[in-house]
């Protein structure tokens, strides 16, 4: 059985896909735990993820354990709308105990903070499944945030062939 992030992941990724952009603030009217979507493939800056407000994450996943990937973000941008100050919105935080995100090169405005991901009620990101591969921009501190770091080898895992076994998306045909 698919969790409801993974639903809705695939759900953003068609979307995404389809109109050639990504999610957008924290809101979630699906109660999955936050946006959610793919931007991109192979590195390229086709969607934009925009925060409307600081304090808060661009993702709040909760994936069930069995499923070895949840939200993820291939390339993308991400920004704020003009009010939000740097340094206040993390790239993710654990709605559930074993959330799953992955930000792939990914360009990151000011407003994310240095640590990346933040607590969410008792989760703790460490404990979550949070990743991150060549981020560039203002946000980007894989200094702050080394342990999240994926090595080459394993990010050429994320694919949407891999993410999303068995579906081949209209557009490559």
């Amino acid at each position: 059985m698919r969790s409801a992030s993974r639903v809705l992941a695939v759900l953003l990724v068609v979307a995404s896909v389809a109109i050639g952009c990504a999610a957008g603030d924290e809101t979630d009217p699906s109660g999955t735990g936050g946006s959610s979507g793919i931007a991109g493939e192979g590195g390229g800056s086709t969607g934009e993820v925009r925060n409307v407000e600081g304090g808060s994450a661009v993702s709040a996943p909760n994936t069930d354990i069995a499923s070895a990937y949840g939200i993820v973000f291939l390339g993308g941008r991400f920004t704020a709308a003009s009010g939000v100050s740097a340094n206040s919105v993390g790239l993710g935080r654990p709605w559930g105990a074993d959330g799953f995100g992955a930000f792939l090169r990914a360009e990151l405005g000011a407003h994310i903070i240095a640590a990346g991901f933040v607590p969410m009620s008792s989760n703790q990101p460490q404990n979550a499944r949070f990743h991150e591969y060549q981020s560039t921009g203002a946000g980007a501190n894989a200094a702050s945030r080394s342990s999240y770091q994926l090595t080459a080898s394993q990010a050429a895992s994320y694919t949407i062939a891999n993410i999303f076994p068995g579906w081949t998306p209209s557009y490559s045909q």
